[in-house]
């Protein structure tokens, strides 16, 4: 039985027609106000799952779309209007410590943001049922302690202090509070899995971390989803549908 096989095995999928089903998914994740790997991957599995038929909703933290690849007219977006950038903060600081405090300001910042975001997505959930939520990259994983609904984490990077420690970086690596900071940071991600239905990566690398860090297995699947296999995500009436 394939990951997909198991990960969907309990969802309901919403009939269309006799002939088309479709899923009701929310896409998540914190920029889209950059151009990157992942906002590429990102657009790119919304336009495909579109493309198929499934209801996709897209939600950022951070939206700028002179700043990013176009997202298509049918697709709606939600975001929380902002004038900074954690990601932007944490890297203008020099030093563990320093990057630390910056961390927790830019974390305080967040949070309101987080809240916010974390209510439209339950608000429009009661509207129209998602069938499951796909956190994207770095940050927004965080929102699933706090959404009941099926999840999973497209983890292209380790969260930030965990992906210090791992890059070895000279000035880092050996700091004194950096064990402590990471205990600490284990300690709170492990209520963050335990809400993810699965963890999804790129590679064998990046499986590994996530073994090491959340003593938990990921899948590989290099889109997010696969763009290959059929799947019966369990009892419904309709054809076997492409994610991708």
């Amino acid at each position: 039985m394939s990951w997909l096989h198991r990960f969907f095995d309990h969802i309901h999928i919403l009939p269309v027609s006799d002939k088309i089903t479709y899923m009701k998914i929310a896409l998540v994740i914190a920029h889209l106000d950059i151009k990157g790997g992942a906002q590429r991957q990102f657009i790119e599995l919304a336009s495909h799952l579109v493309k198929h038929g499934h209801l996709v909703h897209v939600y950022a933290l951070y939206y700028n779309p002179s700043e990013t690849y176009p997202l298509p007219d049918t697709i709606p977006i939600v975001y929380t209007p902002s004038t900074d950038s954690e990601w932007q903060i944490v890297n203008q600081q020099k030093g563990l410590w320093n990057t630390l405090i910056s961390f927790i300001q830019s974390r305080m910042q967040l949070s309101k943001r987080m809240s916010l975001l974390t209510q439209l997505i339950l608000s429009n959930h009661q509207e129209c049922t998602y069938d499951i939520v796909n956190y994207h990259d770095i940050q927004v994983e965080q929102l699933a302690s706090n959404i009941p609904i099926k999840s999973c984490w497209m983890m292209n990077d380790l969260p930030l202090f965990f992906d210090l420690k791992e890059r070895h970086v000279s000035k880092y690596h050996n700091h004194p509070l950096l064990p402590l900071i990471i205990a600490f940071e284990k300690l709170r991600y492990s209520h963050i899995v335990k809400a993810l239905s699965s963890i999804i990566v790129l590679d064998n690398r990046n499986k590994q971390l996530v073994k090491n860090y959340f003593n938990t297995t990921a899948e590989i699947v290099r889109s997010g989803l696969h763009h290959s296999k059929k799947f019966n995500p369990g009892k419904h009436t309709g054809e076997k549908v492409i994610l991708l």
